[in-house]
């Protein structure tokens, strides 16, 4: 969701059908950590792309289950599984 000076909504996108977790600024764009995907959007709200994984995007404790370090997006799902990707959207194995 984005706002003017004056906060009324410019745009919104729903990202994941579940919940957001969080949302991250990279450049002109945003990564968002959903329940269900990862997702980039562009800066008007476009999805750019989205990506899954075998189970929901939480670990059971809730610690360092996302995060983006050198351009790669580290997540772990509820079974602990670690999944990589880049900016792109590409997995890395």
């Amino acid at each position: 969701m984005s706002f003017n000076p004056e906060l009324e909504i410019i745009w919104r996108t729903q990202a994941d059908d579940i919940t957001c977790f969080q949302i991250l600024k990279v450049d002109n764009e945003f990564i968002i950590h959903g329940e269900m995907e990862i997702s980039k959007l562009d800066g008007n709200g476009n999805i750019i792309w989205q990506r899954g994984g075998r189970d929901i995007f939480v670990t059971r404790d809730g610690v360092d289950d996302f995060k983006i370090k050198d351009n790669i997006i580290f997540v772990k799902d509820f079974e602990n599984n670690l999944y990589k990707f880049d900016l792109l959207g590409n997995q890395i194995n």
